[in-house]
């Protein structure tokens, strides 16, 4: 249809009343398709336009990180321009007053490519001078250049949420019984935790559970499923050779295709209270390793718990 340069060169309002039923419904497959690309487009490049021009102000990044933001939003700006444009153009052609051309023109594709380039190269820029959490810490720190000043206890809190932070993967393994040996069965996750080494011989909050994807039917909504918890004492312990930390693996059952939420509770290793807790919260659904972020502080922390026993 592009390679119609006629087609090109008329509204799509007049191009649907000349066309045959077979090519007008190419013609509003392909506006209903253009316009459901260029509105998502438009919503998803402005959010990241946003975020990055908060990141591209804030003092914590390394000043080459901040300009990776500042060129990553450029880029995202481009392409909410590019797909504004394409929703406006879209609107005129039902309306009879641009020509189809305007939908989807080379100036459009230029910018978008460019755009994309330039999206490349400021990623690159950001993985090559982010600044890691600890670096963060450094900076605020008492010590740092831009101290915040904060309460001695309140910055060794910080210092321990950062380093103590226990490491989470989920592994896809078989899922198969005993007595099924010649299946070769579906794939389930296998969830490894990595601990810091002075949790050995002590009791943790350990909380998880997954959640099995939406079924979905043809002729009716997804079927919610709800979040199954999986028993935590059916995990084993290994240790780490090289660090020493204690290595706990899970498999969760259901299939590679849950959604598995863990939710982790420590004692502090250099604080002695035993009203508070290191919390995190670890959730994904795809393989490798997951982000463990510090757990909000109105979360309620983790109620099961469970021995870090090692044998030697």
């Amino acid at each position: 249809m592009i390679a119609d340069e006629k087609l090109l060169q008329i509204s799509l309002n007049k191009a649907l009343d000349i066309s045959t039923a077979s090519k007008a419904a190419t013609l509003k497959t392909f506006a209903k398709t253009t316009a459901t690309v260029s509105l998502f487009g438009f919503i998803a490049a402005g959010i990241e336009t946003w975020d990055s021009g908060e990141k591209a102000w804030d003092s914590d990044h390394a000043p080459m990180e901040r300009f990776g933001y500042g060129l990553k939003g450029l880029s995202t700006t481009a392409q909410v321009f590019v797909f504004s444009m394409q929703i406006r153009a879209t609107y005129y052609n039902f309306r009879g007053t641009r020509v189809i051309g305007t939908m989807l023109s080379r100036w459009m594709l230029t910018t978008l490519m460019v755009a994309g380039i330039v999206y490349m190269i400021a990623v690159m820029v950001i993985n090559a001078f982010k600044r890691s959490e600890l670096e963060k810490w450094l900076r605020h720190s008492h010590w740092g250049k831009d101290s915040k000043q904060w309460d001695p206890i309140d910055e060794l809190t910080s210092l321990e949420y950062i380093i103590h932070k226990p490491q989470a993967k989920l592994i896809p393994v078989l899922n198969r019984r005993p007595s099924q040996w010649m299946d070769s069965g579906s794939e389930q996750w296998q969830l490894e935790l990595i601990f810091p080494a002075f949790t050995r011989d002590t009791k943790i909050g350990l909380q998880i559970t997954r959640k099995p994807k939406d079924k979905n039917y043809h002729y009716r909504l997804a079927e919610p499923q709800s979040a199954v918890v999986v028993n935590e004492q059916g995990g084993t312990w290994s240790t780490d050779e090289a660090s020493g930390s204690p290595i706990y693996r899970l498999n969760m059952g259901g299939t590679t295709d849950d959604t598995v939420a863990v939710l982790i509770s420590m004692p502090f290793a250099w604080q002695a209270s035993e009203d508070e807790m290191l919390g995190y919260v670890a959730i994904g659904n795809n393989q490798g390793d997951l982000l463990v972020t510090p757990a909000p502080k109105d979360k309620e922390l983790a109620k099961r718990t469970i021995e870090v026993r090692v044998n030697e």
